[in-house]
């Protein structure tokens, strides 16, 4: 485990970018998401929440 520490905004960053890799317009499609992200979807959206648990704090 590494300990980090991130702004607000640093976590506002974050939880945008891996929101439009799994939902915008130019999403990773499924098929080919856990070979470019080295994580599968869930992961990813299991990390948003984390985040996003942190942001709301």
């Amino acid at each position: 485990m590494i300990n980090v520490q991130l702004s607000k905004d640093d976590i506002i960053l974050l939880m945008q970018a891996l929101n439009e890799i799994c939902n915008g317009p130019d999403a990773i499609e499924h098929w080919e998401f856990t070979t470019r992200m080295g994580a599968t979807r869930d992961e990813a959206m299991m990390l948003w929440e984390k985040l996003n648990k942190y942001y709301n704090v």
